[in-house]
């Protein structure tokens, strides 16, 4: 029985050493650039993805995204062709969200991809032109930087080759030097270079719509997971660190030397563990 009316208590100081060490160098790997590089990079990843599906949802609504889009991609471009890519497949989107630098200096920004699929051929459904002009036609053509082009509305010249007669139905164009007789028939025939303005109303559609999202929820977004990220690492380190057993009696100093020095290898573990693992996760996505 105590003397003096006193209370004893008896204190694990092993595991509790073990513990506030360990969390204490998991707040220090917190605050270095390379942790928190770990954490944006993981952060955007997330939000990519979130991006992509707004994008696919508002470009199945209308037509205003259809031009980042490949051809033949199902629900969105709806031209005769072979392909039926899914929208939410990287082989049907002509963008990239991008994301460069070091540490916790980090830019975000988008990068348009070169189309791989040939330009579907018009019909005589589509443009009221007969077979038998659409069938001069050759297919396989490849506008590889559709995307780019039509999102700048840049003018492309086309010419004929081999002083042969250039031939272009007239349907979905907009921008081209067009005389009465072109618009009669529906389709220019010419020997001169025809120079139009792809796009129309598409123009900078893509860039605005990246730029509002980044700007408001993917910026509200990114903060969020960056801080469910940290508190993540930050409770699995409390976690493993109570798990550490001690003994019910007082400890020499060298044993909690000992546990202060397995706290801090631990805390600095499992946080660069786990941001390593989303790392890994983000790269091979």
């Amino acid at each position: 029985m105590p003397k003096n009316n006193s209370v004893t208590y008896m204190t694990d100081m092993t595991a509790v050493a073990t513990t506030m060490a360990a969390i204490e160098s998991a707040a220090q790997v917190a605050d270095t650039d390379r942790y928190i590089g770990k954490l944006i990079n993981a952060a955007h990843a997330k939000m990519v993805d979130e991006f992509n599906s707004h994008l696919v949802a508002d470009a199945m609504a209308s037509s205003a995204f259809h031009h980042v889009f490949e051809w033949g991609t199902a629900g969105i471009n709806r031209g005769k062709t072979t392909r039926r890519l899914n929208p939410m497949s990287k082989e049907a989107q002509l963008w990239e969200n991008t994301m460069s630098g070091a540490g916790k200096n980090k830019a975000m920004g988008f990068r348009f991809i070169p189309s791989k699929v040939p330009v579907p051929l018009p019909t005589t459904t589509k443009t009221g032109i007969s077979q038998k002009y659409l069938s001069k036609l050759k297919g396989k053509h490849i506008f590889w930087n559709k995307a780019a082009v039509m999102e700048a509305g840049t003018p492309v010249s086309i010419s004929p080759k081999n002083g042969g007669k250039l031939f272009i139905p007239l349907a979905g164009w907009s921008g081209a030097d067009l005389t009465n007789a072109d618009k009669a028939r529906g389709f220019i025939m010419t020997t001169k270079t025809v120079t139009v303005v792809p796009g129309g109303q598409n123009i900078g559609t893509f860039t605005a719509y990246w730029e509002r999202f980044w700007e408001g929820t993917g910026q509200e977004g990114m903060e969020a997971h960056m801080a469910e990220g940290l508190a993540s690492h930050l409770e699995r380190v409390r976690q493993a660190a109570s798990r550490t057993t001690g003994r019910l009696s007082p400890a020499g100093s060298g044993e909690v030397q000992k546990a202060l020095a397995r706290g801090k290898t631990l805390g600095a573990n499992i946080m660069n563990e786990q941001a390593n693992a989303r790392e890994r996760k983000r790269d091979h996505n």
